[in-house]
């Protein structure tokens, strides 16, 4: 018998398959771990950004609350201190520049020397050092015991204090002399009432019981030795003006007419 052969025009059908996708996604499928110092690390990172931002926010606009000055204060005015500085509630009390506050009041009338610091949480203080008017210079500026001229402050009353005359050029000279003749003048209870050093440099000065004293413009030093021994011999009441510029007399005008000396 022959062999019995398939009905012709039919196939077998084949096996199916599993699809290609779903395969790769068996092989590729695995599992990812994430670490629990991970997160912490995250959450610090975060903290830290949060108080970086914070701290930027304070650094630049925590504020300057108050100006407090201090010192041994007669001339200066604290209050008009305090106002010409209203300008530091407007900046950040950790980034003020205290130099420049420092500049600002060192040029005020009458401050000799300032020290700045910021005092926690919100003050500035400011210590001050007073420098000592001891003359009007033109009667439109004070003289200070340093030298230094600086402007008349508003409302700061002078009557107390002798008058210097005399160019800019003249200052220091007339500074110095001023200065011998207090000295020299210490133990005979005269002072100094007023100080005038012309465009020649003469020197002529009045002093408080009234004397009209001229010097010259040469050997201040030993005519003023003259002069103190007059004030211990003369009645004073009696002189109007003494003329120095001898060479070791002196010329004497009285006040009773008709009596010279």
């Amino acid at each position: 018998m022959g062999q019995k052969e398939s009905p012709r025009g039919a196939t077998l059908a084949p096996e199916p398959k599993e699809p290609v996708f779903r395969r790769l996604k068996e092989k590729l499928t695995f599992q990812v771990q994430i670490p629990t110092w991970f997160w912490w690390v995250s959450l610090l990172v975060v903290l830290v950004s949060v108080a970086g931002f914070a701290g930027t926010k304070a650094y630049q606009e925590w504020p300057v609350k108050e100006v407090v000055v201090v010192g041994n204060l007669d001339a200066v005015d604290p209050q008009e201190v305090g106002k010409s500085l209203l300008w530091v509630k407007n900046e950040s009390f950790f980034s003020l520049d205290v130099s420049k506050v420092q500049q600002q009041v060192a040029a005020m009338p009458l401050v000799a020397g300032v020290a700045v610091r910021k005092r926690w949480p919100g003050s500035l203080e400011l210590l001050i050092h007073e420098d000592v008017p001891v003359a009007l210079w033109n009667d439109v500026a004070l003289m200070t015991a340093s030298g230094k001229v600086t402007e008349l402050p508003q409302g700061y009353e002078s009557g107390g204090l002798m008058h210097l005359y005399g160019t800019d050029s003249a200052r220091e000279q007339a500074v110095k002399s001023f200065r011998r003749a207090q000295q020299a003048l210490l133990k005979t209870g005269v002072k100094v009432s007023s100080l005038n050093i012309n465009a020649i440099r003469t020197v002529d000065m009045t002093l408080s019981n009234g004397w009209k004293v001229r010097f010259g413009k040469q050997y201040f030093e030993e005519r003023l030795q003259r002069l103190v021994v007059l004030l211990g011999n003369l009645d004073q009441e009696s002189v109007q003006q003494v003329d120095l510029r001898y060479g070791k007399g002196a010329a004497i005008r009285w006040n009773t007419k008709g009596v010279t000396g």
